[in-house]
């Protein structure tokens, strides 16, 4: 028959036995269904790696990578006060902050003391106004917020002033600074010794405008281009302490679609898209942004600024974010800061109140000393990797085949080859109409020729 003559030349152990007829019927029968058995377990197996395959399960391999060297992380300094209180009132624009910011507004029965008179109101509704100039002449400035500022990077000499790596940022706390290295060399040692001293200069006199009731500064360590998220990722210090910041790296790498939902682009930041969507949304319910947002509207007014923050809270509350469709990014960079912190000694608070000439009192209210360093020259470098993979599958389903009908993938196109020389052989002999062969003999003259 054709088709015992075409599976005859099939490799699958115990097949040429049951198309033989010179083999007894029993025999034939037992060899039947174990291969029946076999067939219907390995297409379950193929089934189920396949399924298993589909999934796309990754798994995280992490390891510690060792520098000669680092580059210094970005360093971004916000105030808890945002408005100095001696400036807005050389601007007569103390009591339009005051009742904006006033730490009890939300304890008073009659908030009616707070509402705005008529000329702060036609003040603070000009539009002409750049609201973005104010606001920034009216926040501390570098001189204000760092009383003392060295290095002790590599090629610097030790103790070097550091003034002039800073700049100004806008940042949802108000105008900041932010320490910037980029251009500085890299650091080959690790300690306090090769970091970032500062002494911060509080002003808890000037508060009037805070984004808490503490007094003090938030701090956050970031990588280049990363958005400064100071109200939610920063680090809160202060007056009268010793802060130790130990910085260490960590990269992380994230597998794109199938296997997640990450962005692969690295020009593409999440933080940069959930800004603008923000930002789109507060414009369209204000007319107006706030200082750190990326459109091109016009800076918010005092009352802009409530009714700014008011559709931030709604925007977030009510997981209007997830209609951004912002996916996070497949690599990202980041910076684990451990913080330690103890008093200052008396003897250390003379000396340093001697030399600046104020009292030690002025001393523990106003000033916090920070420093941020390497802990160690090494990255944690944490990557995705398929758990399965093509090649695995393919393996799976070879041992499979030879498990179960002592066969390999191979054989699937040896059968192929096999049924198309039968096939076209078949053709051939009617279309010439000669005497039929037996196929295992067409084959043959077939590979004769060949």
């Amino acid at each position: 028959m054709l088709i015992s003559q075409l599976f005859d030349s099939i490799s699958i152990v115990g097949l040429n036995i049951v198309l033989s007829k010179n083999v007894s019927t029993i025999r034939r029968l037992v060899w039947f269904s174990l291969i029946l058995f076999s067939t219907g377990f390995l297409c379950y197996q193929i089934t189920d790696r396949i399924k298993y395959y589909m999934k796309y399960d990754t798994v995280t391999k992490i390891q510690v990578i060792e520098h000669d060297s680092l580059s210094f992380p970005l360093v971004t300094i916000c105030n808890e006060n945002r408005i100095a209180s001696s400036k807005a009132v050389k601007k007569n624009l103390h009591g339009i902050f005051y009742k904006l910011w006033s730490p009890i507004k939300n304890y008073v029965d009659d908030t009616s003391v707070f509402n705005y008179t008529e000329e702060e109101l036609t003040f603070i509704k000009n539009v002409k106004e750049d609201w973005n100039v104010i606001y920034k002449e009216l926040s501390f400035n570098m001189q204000d917020i760092v009383g003392e500022c060295q290095l002790s990077f590599k090629c610097l000499y030790k103790g070097q002033n550091c003034s002039s790596y800073f700049k100004y940022v806008a940042t949802n706390m108000g105008w900041c600074i932010q320490f910037d290295a980029t251009n500085l060399p890299k650091v080959s040692n690790v300690g306090v010794d090769d970091g970032l001293n500062m002494r911060l200069a509080v002003h808890q006199d000037e508060y009037l405008a805070p984004n808490s009731p503490g007094a003090g500064y938030r701090i956050l360590v970031h990588e280049k281009d990363e958005i400064p998220l100071m109200i939610e990722q920063s680090l809160s210090i202060g007056p009268g302490q010793i802060y130790s910041m130990e910085a260490t790296k960590k990269s992380i790498s994230a597998l794109p679609s199938p296997y997640g939902t990450c962005q692969d682009d690295i020009t593409y930041k999440r933080r940069y898209c959930l800004l603008h969507c923000l930002s789109q949304f507060v414009v369209k319910s204000c007319k107006c942004r706030q200082i750190y947002m990326t459109t091109n509207a016009s800076v918010c007014s005092p009352i802009g600024i409530l009714c700014a923050e008011r559709a931030v809270d709604k925007f977030m509350e009510t997981e209007l974010h997830k209609d951004c469709a912002c996916k996070s990014e497949c690599k990202t960079v980041q910076y684990e800061v451990f913080t330690t912190h103890a008093r200052a000694s008396t003897f250390y608070a003379q000396a340093i109140a001697e030399y600046h000439k104020i009292s030690e009192r002025e001393l523990f209210d106003n000033y916090c000393t920070v420093v941020i360093f390497f802990s160690k020259l090494t990255t944690m470098d944490s990557k995705e990797h398929p758990a399965y993979n093509v090649l695995a599958l393919f393996c799976d389903i070879g041992g499979a085949f030879g498990l179960m009908l002592g066969a390999t993938i191979l054989t699937i196109f040896e059968l192929s080859d096999a049924f198309m020389k039968t096939i076209i052989l078949w053709v051939r002999q009617r279309k010439h109409k000669v005497k039929p062969l037996r196929i295992t003999e067409m084959l043959k003259l077939e590979s004769t020729k060949s």
